[in-house]
């Protein structure tokens, strides 16, 4: 199971960096680490800055209780959602368009470790 967990959480952050979602935390660790906060995805500077919160996000889908409400719909799902932000706050509230993508992609993010893990079974 954690493995699901972590190749989906990695990608899961790789999408949200990309769409702009900046952690609270992270650009301060670009900064300390001196890699240029724009550098290639795959440099091991800037995937170390995000590993913090690709392992957080996994605690979050590993747990059978918070994956439960990632599935859910409505306030269940709301719950989850609130759990997710509030363990890895943003820095910058993003733009207009990324939000409901951003919202889908948790639940979307769920489904495919729940699929992953129904696979390996």
């Amino acid at each position: 199971m954690l493995d699901a967990c972590y190749e989906h959480c990695s990608a899961l952050w790789t999408a949200v960096l990309e769409r702009g979602y900046r952690l609270s935390d992270r650009h301060r660790r670009l900064e300390t680490m001196g890699a240029d906060p724009y550098a290639q995805l795959w440099d091991p500077r800037r995937y170390i800055a995000v590993y913090p919160e690709i392992v957080e996000a996994m605690s979050l889908y590993a747990s059978p209780h918070w994956r439960r409400l990632a599935l859910a719909e409505g306030s269940e799902y709301l719950q989850f959602r609130a759990e997710f932000i509030r363990r890895l706050p943003q820095e910058k509230i993003l733009r207009r368009t990324s939000k409901p993508w951003f919202f889908k992609k948790l639940g979307e993010t769920a489904r495919d470790i729940e699929a992953a893990i129904g696979r390996r079974a």
